[in-house]
């Protein structure tokens, strides 16, 4: 998977899968960030309400699993 798209509510409801998945893992965003490549600064700023980084979401689906299901 190389980018994710989707409307603004669908992002939003990809974000919260993050956010329990990460829990689910006991991951904190330093974790995430090792995990995924990316700096935690780019991962704080795609947590804002608003943003989007579809090639950031996409690593992050992959890293964590996240069926499209799940966000749809």
């Amino acid at each position: 998977m190389y980018e994710l798209k989707g409307s603004k509510a669908q992002a939003e409801r990809f974000k919260k899968v993050v956010r329990s998945k990460m829990a689910f893992r006991n991951l904190r965003m330093k974790d995430l960030a090792k995990l995924s490549g990316y700096s935690p600064s780019s991962l704080y700023n795609f947590f804002l309400d608003g943003n989007w980084n579809r090639f950031l979401a996409a690593t992050l689906a992959e890293k964590l699993d996240i069926k499209e299901r799940e966000w749809r």
